[in-house]
C-alpha cells in the first residue's frame, strides 16, 4: 500500500476469516539499528491505539516483534483518505458529517491524554459505509509518558498541520 523510510504498510488478508488487514511493518535493517527512537515511537504507536475503542479511531488487532521486524495489524480502511474525498470535492453536508466523527475521534484520544501532532486529510480515513477513522497517531505523544519519545526541541510531524503551540 505504501512505505517511508522506516516502514512498509501491506495489504494482508487472515487466512482463518479472509479478514482484509493492514500490516505495518518496521524495517530493522543494517542502516536503522541505531534508530531506537523509530522503535520507540513504533511502540506507541500501539500502545496509544490498542487502547481506544471508538469508531473514528483505526482498530488494531495484533502487534509482533522480532529480533528484526515488528508488525502492527490493524483494520483495513477500504474508502480512500480524506485528502482524496477533498481533492474530487465535497458537499457542505458530507464535510460537516466528516468534521463531526473527526471531532468525535479528537476528543477519545484527548481523553486518553494523548495530544495529536499530525492531523491531516492523509490521516483520516474512510469506510465504504461513509464513516471516517483517525490513523497516523504514531506521531502522538501521550499527556503522562514517563520515557520521552522525542528531545527537548525537536520536531516531528508535517509543518502545515501542526497544532500552532509545536
Amino acid at each position: 500500500i505504501g512505505s517511508t523510510e522506516h516502514s512498509g504498510v501491506y495489504l494482508a488478508e487472515r487466512e482463518a476469516t479472509h479478514l482484509k488487514v493492514v500490516l505495518k511493518v518496521l524495517r530493522q535493517t543494517q542502516e536503522h539499528v541505531d534508530g531506537i527512537g523509530v522503535f520507540d515511537r513504533f511502540l506507541q504507536e500501539y500502545e496509544t491505539i490498542a487502547g481506544m475503542d471508538h469508531p473514528n479511531i483505526v482498530r488494531i488487532y495484533d502487534l509482533g516483534v522480532s529480533d528484526t521486524h515488528a508488525h502492527i495489524a490493524m483494520e483495513y480502511l477500504d474508502g480512500g483518505d480524506l485528502r482524496q474525498k477533498i481533492e474530487n470535492g465535497l458537499k457542505e453536508r458530507e464535510a460537516v458529517d466528516y468534521l463531526r466523527q473527526i471531532a468525535s475521534a479528537l476528543a477519545a484520544v484527548h481523553r486518553n491524554h494523548v495530544l495529536h501532532r499530525d492531523l491531516k486529510p492523509g490521516n483520516i480515513m474512510l469506510r465504504k459505509d461513509g464513516s471516517v477513522a483517525r490513523i497516523g497517531l504514531c506521531l502522538s505523544k501521550g499527556a503522562k509518558l514517563e520515557m520521552a519519545i522525542t528531545d527537548k526541541g525537536e520536531i516531528i510531524g508535517t509543518p502545515y498541520y501542526m497544532s500552532p503551540e509545536q
